[in-house]
C-alpha cells in the first residue's frame, strides 16, 4: 500500500528524523514520499484525510491520535514524535537498549540540549560528534526519502543486535558457558564454552555490563579465530591489579606491552589461574 509521510518544514531534528525511520522499519516498506510542509498546510491536509494509513503526519504540530498522527505540540504531557511511535510499535524488550536513545531524544527535543547534564564540560566533543548529526540533518532537510533509503536498514540491524543481545545475556548466564571465578581477591570471568559465532558480537556488547555489575578484573576466553587458544583480558576495574607483562606463560602468542592482553596456547586447564597469580601488581 502507498503512503506518504508529513513532517514539518525548516529546521530538521533528530525527533523527526528517527521517527520516520522507525515508523517506516514498522511498516515494513518505504513511503511513495516524504514531504515537508508547514504546520497550517499540513493541518489542511489532515482534515481531507480519508484512508489514516494513507499520510501520516510526524511531528507536525497537530494533535496527536496514535493512528496517522504522532505529535506533542498540543499537549505538554506527552513525549516525542519518536517516543510515540516506539510506544506504538515496539515492546520496550524488543528495543532493549534502544530506549536510553529514545529517551534522549525525548529530554533534548522537549527540553533543549542546554538540559543534558555534560552540555557545557566537552566543548571539543560536542563540535566533534556535531559534524556527523549536522550532516544527517542537512541531508534530511535536502533529500529526506532518500536518506530513509540509508538510514531504515540501519534501524533494522540495530533492532536485531537488540535481539541478538537477548539471546546473548541468556547463553552468558547459563552456568554451562561462563562463571565468576575468585582468584587472589580478585573476579575473573571464565568462559567454558567458546561463544556461537553468531552471538560473538552481541556477547561482546553485553559481557561489558556484566564487568560492571559483578566487579569483574579479568577475562579468560576463548580466541575467536583458533579456539585451542586463550586469551586474557584486564578490565578497566582491573587496571591497578593485573599486568600480564609480568606472567610467564608456557606458550605465549601474544602480549600487549602495557599489560592489558595475553594470548597464549594453555598446557593444562589450570595454566590461567597460574598465569593471574603472577601478574598480580600488588603481589
Amino acid at each position: 500500500m502507498n503512503y506518504k509521510i508529513i513532517i514539518h518544514d525548516g529546521k530538521a531534528h533528530m525527533d523527526e528524523l528517527l521517527a520516520s525511520a522507525f515508523y517506516i522499519h514498522h511498516r515494513g516498506e518505504m513511503p511513495q514520499n516524504i514531504e515537508r510542509i508547514d504546520s497550517s498546510e499540513a493541518a489542511e491536509r489532515a482534515e481531507k484525510m480519508c484512508d489514516h494509513r494513507e499520510t501520516v503526519f510526524l511531528d507536525c504540530g497537530l494533535i496527536h491520535d496514535g493512528i496517522s498522527k504522532f505529535d506533542h505540540h498540543q499537549d505538554a504531557q506527552l513525549p516525542c514524535a519518536l517516543k510515540l511511535v516506539s510506544q506504538a510499535f515496539y515492546s520496550p524488550e524488543e528495543l532493549g537498549d534502544l530506549n536510553e536513545l529514545i529517551e534522549l531524544v525525548d529530554q533534548v527535543d522537549r527540553q533543549g540540549i542546554f538540559s543534558l547534564n555534560d552540555f557545557s564540560v566537552i566543548g571539543q566533543s560536542r563540535e566533534y560528534m556535531g559534524i556527523s548529526q549536522s550532516l544527517l540533518l542537512r541531508s534530511f532537510e535536502n533529500s529526506p526519502l532518500e536518506l530513509m533509503e540509508l538510514m531504515v536498514p540501519t534501524v533494522a540491524s540495530m533492532i536485531k543486535f537488540e535481539e541478538e543481545k537477548i539471546q546473548a545475556r541468556a547463553w552468558l548466564q547459563d552456568p554451562r558457558h561462563s562463571r565468576i571465578v575468585k582468584l587472589h581477591n580478585i573476579h575473573i570471568m571464565e568462559y567454558l564454552e567458546r561463544p556461537p559465532k553468531e552471538l560473538s558480537r552481541a556477547i561482546k556488547a553485553v559481557d561489558g555490563d556484566r564487568i560492571d555489575q559483578e566487579m569483574i578484573h579479568g577475562v579468560y576466553s576463548f580466541d575467536s579465530k583458533n579456539p585451542e587458544n586463550r586469551g586474557l583480558f584486564r578490565t578497566h576495574l582491573g587496571h591497578e591489579m593485573l599486568d600480564f607483562t609480568k606472567s610467564n606463560p608456557s606458550k605465549p602468542l601474544f602480549c600487549h606491552k602495557n599489560g592489558f592482553l595475553l594470548k597464549f596456547t594453555p598446557n593444562d586447564k589450570e595454566e590461567w589461574k597460574i598465569i593471574i597469580k603472577e601478574s598480580l601488581i600488588f603481589s
